[in-house]
């Protein structure tokens, strides 16, 4: 871009340089014919454009080569300067120049006026805006001015030769690296031509001068786009405090910068738009960038004397970084300001100065984290295992900081809380991915200020309100509060996934999903108690002990996000065009039932994301455990499988699963009368205080699953009586429908059970059909 500037002031100086003009006496009878082969040829130097043009296409560009250009187009300015004469000595208006052109004193004047736009446009932008006149002077400041990024001009066509070669492939990494070293060297060369002589930039630049460059240049938009320029101007009036139309020379090189580094953050982001899922590690890759980005946006707000960023405005900013965006920052804004009120308080349309640093300080502790948890992966090191951490903490503990050795023994401690966290594939395992584990770190710090809004006590953990009816009950968090985090971070992620284009739409094919799907069909208290039992009952690091503390939280997010991501990538793997439903734009996408379950094996998701269960079911097994699932999810479609459903039956696999991972220890698919008992032993409390409010009949306002007791006769209580301790009649209770994946009828079979203790998969499901079919009959 800044070569084809620079030849603008070559094409000027090489159309005036013979003849004279006389203001506005009329012309002579017969006036010389001009081109740039005469003018070249009157001077003492040899301008090649073509051949210039081409090495800087083809990045073999040298900086002598600009130097020969601009030192040539000087000694023509001086050599012109005395044969022109103009109404102002030293100058020339555009009226003047209209004349001469029209008149064919300077040859052809088609096109050549554009270029005399061109010049008096960004002589404005350089020197200052003045009203439709040059003088020779301000062009051959221009030029030496150019002459100052010489060095800087090879390394831009470098970039833009390579640039060129992956520009067909936005996907590879390289692609976005060189535009982020192309727009910094852009930077670069803009700060250096501004600056006059002193080293300053002097003079004010008004936004309608800059933009007025998008109409005179071809693809401009293309290397520079125009919602760049409008977004540097929207922060220098919302963020810094300064005019929104106009920026004064002192600000000019400061805004730059930030803009550089926006630039840089969105091309992150922007790196994952082409692509409608994300693994952990792009997941990791755009938190990181996200908080980079605002970061920086809220500290360049903290640095004024303002005392509210407004939404609209954070809005707009946002549309603006990023391209074809317009519309849909507006839910990501909203999550934000829900977010924060429900962690930090405050407006629900504005940032508060205190609040921008309550968040500014929670990004610092997220960031921080990551770079804590980076330490622990020596070189290439893709994964890592608790001996890891031991090793590497003996191995630095001189180094480190108490804090920091500190973090690094929590890490160590907790490590077997981490494993199962985003994890895909999902199967068992002693060690965590270095992606799913820097994403830990980063999502710990949010959970642990989501707890701390709420955590009265003080002792890290949220207490759960299980029962509405428990007057007595000490409380920190009930289920309408918690589906309200819940939503708000669900809103959070699709305003995330309309910002990066990941949403289906009609321009994007079958296969397409959005990123992130939609829980929230259920009615918050229906959602906040299922909530509440999958963190606290049914993971692998629940404890049943009615809080909820940092593990639990993680482990419910990782649940509800790798089950959209597996749902997806199923619905994505099916590949046969035939088993995609036909339905109208309106209505959610989704698949044949006919047909599918004969090409369960075939498609690789269900093999690749659960290959526990996959390596122990065969392909009859596999249809009967799956067709058993997709029964117990509903039938909004007789014919239809919809993707909503798809998620439901994912979320019931990964349970199953979960319960096979952490308490079938010989991995042989069976979980016998032994691995049972531990089963009991987590959640004999659940088990305990659901009889107890059974037998009170207290089944008003019951946690989601009080109904379940419904289904034991009260003969137990009548027929046994007293002879058998409440516990024994608990486990054996548990035991008896884990194992038939069925309520008893009697006594009898709960005592002498034929057979033995002993469940497998499609035992589990026949016993969610058994409790899903109870408790629609309720």
């Amino acid at each position: 871009m800044f070569f084809k500037q620079m030849i603008l002031f070559v094409l000027f100086v090489l159309s005036t340089g013979c003849g004279k003009w006389y203001g506005e006496e009329a012309l002579p009878v017969k006036f010389p014919k001009l081109n740039s082969s005469q003018t070249t040829q009157s001077t003492s130097c040899q301008i090649d454009l073509e051949g210039t043009a081409q090495k800087y296409l083809q990045g073999t560009l040298q900086s002598q080569d600009i130097h020969s250009v601009i030192n040539c187009a000087v000694q023509t300015i001086d050599a012109a300067s005395d044969k022109i004469v103009s109404k102002n000595i030293g100058q020339l208006t555009l009226r003047e120049i209209s004349v001469l052109l029209e008149a064919h004193v300077l040859g052809n004047p088609e096109g050549l006026m554009l270029w005399l736009k061109r010049l008096f446009s960004f002589r404005d932008i350089l020197l200052g805006e003045k009203q439709d006149v040059i003088g020779f002077s301000e062009v051959k400041e221009m030029l030496l001015r150019v002459d100052r990024v010489s060095d800087l001009v090879p390394q831009l066509s470098l970039l833009f030769f390579e640039y060129q070669k992956v520009a067909v492939s936005k996907d590879q990494p390289r692609f976005w690296e060189l535009r982020k070293k192309m727009f910094s060297l852009y930077m670069r060369i803009i700060k250096e031509v501004l600056k006059n002589q002193e080293g300053k930039i002097s003079h004010t630049i008004p936004k309608d001068l800059i933009l007025k460059q998008y109409q005179l240049w071809d693809q401009l938009e293309e290397e520079i786009g125009s919602h760049y320029i409008q977004a540097g101007y929207l922060a220098n009036q919302v963020l810094l405090g300064h005019e929104g139309t106009v920026i004064k020379g002192p600000q000019v090189e400061e805004l730059l910068t930030h803009l550089e580094f926006a630039y840089h953050q969105v091309c992150d982001i922007n790196s994952l738009q082409e692509q409608s899922i994300w693994t952990p590690q792009e997941t990791l890759f755009f938190l990181n960038a996200y908080e980079r980005l605002l970061e920086h946006l809220f500290s360049l707000f903290l640095t004024t004397d303002q005392n509210e960023l407004k939404k609209e405005d954070l809005i707009q900013l946002l549309e603006l970084l990023y391209a074809s965006v317009q519309g849909k920052a507006t839910e990501f804004v909203d999550a934000v300001l829900s977010f924060k009120k429900q962690i930090v308080g405050g407006s629900l349309n504005t940032f508060g100065r205190e609040e921008m640093k309550q968040l500014m300080v929670l990004f610092h502790d997220a960031l921080a984290a990551y770079r804590r948890g980076l330490q622990l992966f020596q070189g290439d090191n893709a994964s890592l295992t608790q001996e890891g951490i031991r090793a590497w903490l003996l191995e630095n503990k001189n180094g480190l900081s108490p804090s920091d050795f500190n973090q690094g023994v929590d890490m160590f401690t907790k490590f077997p809380k981490t494993i199962y966290l985003w994890t895909t594939p999902f199967e068992k395992r002693n060690f965590i991915y270095k992606n799913n584990f820097l994403l830990t770190q980063i999502a710990g710090v949010l959970v642990d200020r989501a707890i701390q809004a709420y955590d009265t006590d003080h002792d890290g953990k949220l207490s759960l309100k299980l029962s509405q009816t428990t007057v007595d009950d000490f409380s920190e968090i009930d289920t309408l509060e918690l589906t309200s985090l819940t939503a708000t971070i669900q809103k959070l992620l699709k305003g995330l996934d309309l910002l990066t284009e990941g949403e289906l739409s009609q321009a994007k094919s079958k296969e397409a999903r959005q990123v992130w799907t939609d829980p929230l069909s259920l009615d918050t208290v229906s959602l906040g108690k299922i909530i509440t039992l999958l963190s606290d009952q049914l993971l692998y690091t629940s404890n049943g002990d009615q809080t909820l503390d940092r593990y639990e939280i993680l482990e419910a997010m990782s649940f509800i996000l790798e089950n959209s991501r597996a749902a997806t990538w199923f619905f994505r793997d099916v590949r046969v065009e035939s088993f995609y439903a036909d339905l109208p734009e309106s209505q959610e996408k989704g698949l044949k039932r006919e047909g599918l379950l004969d090409i369960l094996k075939e498609v690789l998701t269900l093999q690749w994301y659960f290959p526990d269960a996959m390596r122990i079911l065969s392909p009859e097994e596999l249809k009967r455990y799956v067709g058993s699932i997709i029964a117990l999810v509903g039938r909004q479609d007789p014919q239809v499988i919809s993707v909503g459903e798809l998620e439901s039956v994912f979320a019931l696999v990964r349970l199953i699963e979960t319960f096979f991972i952490r308490y079938d220890q010989d991995g042989n698919g069976i979980l016998d009368q032994k691995e049972v008992r531990v089963m009991y032993h987590h959640f004999s409390p659940l088990i305990s205080k659901l009889m107890k409010e059974h037998r009170q009949n207290s089944t008003s306002d019951t946690p989601i699953l009080s109904g379940i007791l419904e289904c034991i006769p009260d003969v137990f209580t009548e027929e046994i009586g007293q002879s058998i301790s409440e516990e024994k009649i608990n486990r054996k209770v548990f035991e008896y429908i884990v194992a038939k994946g069925e309520f008893p009828e009697d006594a009898f079979d709960l005592f002498f059970p034929r057979g033995k203790i002993r469940s497998d998969r499609l035992r589990f499901v026949r016993l969610f059909a058994t409790i899903f079919k109870e408790l629609k009959s309720m």
